[in-house]
């Protein structure tokens, strides 16, 4: 199963990544793993006191909330998987953690992340805000972080097993691939491969990935939206699909691809 770095919670957290900890960070499995991402959203909430203008972000809110504060975590955390399953001394690691550095650094993703927030108009800007806080999206980001937490449990491997032994209907099917679609979730996950895998490549010159990497990687996603939503119907399912399909969301998705794919 991949290990997935939460997406659609905070799959990417907006920290500046530090070399060392990139280095002595066990990672165990070679599937990708989701991880949540920090919550830091500028906006002011205490009660009765006024927030002053200068304090509002909404490009960090909206950041924050589609789950996209992470990614360049979630680029570190693949780099990471190939070197602990390889055994890759220290130094070899600080370099590999160096060259991601320079392009897939935290600040350089938010850079990306905001410019492309920030040139729509302000109405489109409200939209996105309002379908990332709608209840529904809401629930399914706290399902989300405990997937995460269940990741390594005998429930998780058992669900996953009777996934992959009998297929779920095919009106589940499709609309979790429409979830996987709208959220962006798997190609964000590609993307980050895509990120880490020529640096590695570069560094680990007997060292390639799978040939069907980018399937496996779709398919894995899907398998955790599964388990995400085990519980969740599919009215449900068709109301969060409706929020994440507001058309400013995905124009803004749709925009961020080939900037993040040009680091």
């Amino acid at each position: 199963m991949p290990v997935v770095h939460s997406r659609a919670v905070g799959m990417l957290s907006g920290l500046l990544m530090s070399v060392g900890v990139f280095a002595i960070e066990p990672v165990q499995s070679a599937a990708p793993t989701f991880y949540p991402a920090n919550s830091s959203s500028a906006l002011a909430v205490n009660e009765g006191i006024e927030t002053p203008l200068e304090t509002i972000d909404l490009a960090g809110d909206a950041i924050r909330l589609s789950g996209l504060n992470g990614l360049a975590e979630q680029v570190r955390n693949v780099a990471q998987q190939v070197l602990n399953l390889r055994a890759v001394p220290i130094g070899r690691q600080y370099d590999v953690a160096g060259s991601l550095a320079q392009r897939w650094a935290p600040l350089n993703v938010q850079r990306v992340l905001r410019s492309e927030f920030e040139v729509l108009s302000d109405l489109h800007q409200q939209e996105i805000l309002t379908a990332l806080a709608a209840p529904s999206v809401e629930r399914a980001r706290t399902l989300e972080l405990e997937a995460i937490a269940s990741q390594s449990s005998a429930e998780f491997r058992d669900y996953m097993s009777r996934l992959r032994g009998q297929a779920p209907a095919v009106s589940r099917s499709d609309l979790i691939s429409q979830l996987d679609e709208a959220q962006h979730f798997s190609s964000m996950m590609v993307l980050a491969r895509n990120a880490a895998y020529p640096v590695l490549r570069e560094h680990l010159k007997d060292w390639q990935p799978a040939a069907n990497w980018a399937a496996n990687t779709q398919t894995q996603t899907r398998e955790f939206l599964f388990y995400v939503h085990r519980h969740t119907s599919n009215e449900q399912l068709r109301e969060l699909i409706t929020q994440w399909q507001t058309p400013a969301l995905q124009r803004w998705l749709r925009q961020l691809e080939p900037k993040l794919k040009a680091l």
